[in-house]
């Protein structure tokens, strides 16, 4: 189809990748496609953005303008492509694979699915799983609708775009009033112009993340624990494996199966988030791609199985590292946090030593000495310095390891003021 697969069968393929998205999130990703002697072209419009201090070849191209990126990848000779941590780019991305003949987990069809949160809850209900009751809003005629939800329903509601993402738009409405108002500013997100308007639910987080090829199949259930910023809800804490795993073994995963036979999905990530309210779960964003919450480390202390190999391997026909049914480890594990209050990085204290604690999994800084948190990020993914995953025996001992971790870490401002958000989620394992 391209010149770029002509090759012959006894010539190797290029090792040039291009990656699509170019966030903190990504750069663990970007460093193992290094790491395995592909020569990384990362994709974003911004010549700052901060994956692209670790790529080898950056490329000032929306990823969303595919047909520049496909005379991009001819004149390259791109023959792997894979997807960041970027929601917005899942159909981009299938575009790109589909146009080229180059290998991809993601089709046209299941992108547009999986990135519109209104079309996820139909295919849940299809399914007969839960999505989180509410309604869906747009215009012209917004004010009839509002006025039939508030008459319907009653607050506090969630106010948030269908198609949006890292807590962009989203709004938590007290009463009628807020209500009308959170709708206008959240369509500002909503390039679909489509808002949801759903029940608060104050009941347990769980994620859900699976990794799959055409052979394997793995997924793990997580805890998910979140602080209130003022501004929305934020994760602070996410742990492994959940409470409630063995509540989702049997018929809940037969539906998901079925989902993934439906949308053709035989390969790829995919994580799930819901509320568990009276062993009943309500589902809500689903992520076709990696995520910021770094689940692939936990997936692979837990269960033996690897993200990264396993997306390359699909992306490539000649990278042949087993993504699968390496040995497991037993006891818990955690993802921590560390959201910052608004404010300048002065100094950062404490961090140097995790590295050197035998629990510690991995480290995934976000910021550095100098980099600044605005009041307007307050509530979103900008808000995060740092994610540090580490594991224990049990529940109590990682109790106590998130309390002494919390307490032993400061991010200072240029005053000396501790910008670290206090708090105590541990107490809630």
């Amino acid at each position: 189809m391209t010149e770029i697969l002509e090759k012959s069968k006894s010539q190797k393929l290029s090792r040039n990748l291009l990656c699509l998205g170019s966030n903190f999130e990504t750069i663990p990703f970007i460093r193992f496609c290094q790491e395995n002697g592909f020569t990384c072209h990362v994709c974003d419009p911004s010549p700052n953005s901060p994956g692209k201090e670790h790529a080898d070849v950056s490329v000032d191209i929306d990823a969303t303008d595919t047909e520049s990126l496909k005379e991009y990848c001819k004149k390259h000779t791109i023959s792997t492509i894979v997807l960041g941590v970027a929601d917005q780019l899942v159909s981009a991305y299938a575009t790109l694979c589909s146009d080229l003949g180059i290998p991809g987990y993601a089709t046209n069809e299941n992108a547009r699915i999986f990135s519109s949160k209104h079309e996820f809850n139909k295919l849940l209900i299809k399914n007969n799983l839960l999505p989180i009751p509410g309604y869906s809003v747009s215009l012209p005629k917004l004010d009839n609708q509002i006025d039939n939800i508030i008459k319907n329903s009653k607050p506090p509601w969630i106010v948030k775009p269908t198609d949006s993402v890292s807590g962009k738009g989203l709004f938590v409405a007290d009463d009628a009033h807020l209500l009308k108002n959170f709708v206008i500013k959240s369509m500002v997100f909503s390039n679909q112009k489509i808002i949801l308007i759903e029940k608060l639910i104050r009941s347990p987080e769980v994620s859900l993340y699976f990794n799959m090829n055409s052979t394997d199949f793995s997924y793990i259930l997580s805890d998910k624990y979140s602080a209130n910023t003022g501004l929305g809800n934020v994760t602070s804490l996410q742990v492994y494996p959940s409470k409630s795993s063995k509540l989702i073994e049997g018929q809940i995963i037969k539906n998901f199966k079925s989902i993934f036979k439906q949308q053709q999905i035989d390969k790829g990530v995919l994580l799930i988030s819901a509320f568990v309210d009276n062993d009943t779960f309500y589902w809500y964003d689903p992520g076709f791609r990696l995520q910021g919450e770094p689940s692939d480390v936990h997936e692979f202390f837990h269960l033996g199985s690897k993200s990264y190999a396993n997306l390359l391997s699909i992306a490539c026909s000649d990278f042949n590292e087993p993504a699968f049914n390496y040995k497991s480890k037993t006891g818990v594990s955690a993802t921590i946090w560390f959201l910052l209050n608004p404010g300048k990085i002065s100094a950062i204290l404490g961090f140097e030593k995790l590295a050197d604690q035998d629990n510690v999994l991995e480290i995934r800084q976000r910021l550095n000495v100098g980099d600044i948190v605005k009041y307007d990020d307050i509530g979103t993914e900008k808000q995060v310095f740092s994610r540090v995953c580490i594991w224990s025996k049990d529940r109590e001992e990682l109790k106590n390891c998130i309390k002494r971790i919390r307490k032993n870490c400061r991010i200072e401002d240029e005053n000396g003021v501790n910008l670290l958000l206090k708090l105590n989620d541990w107490q809630k394992l």
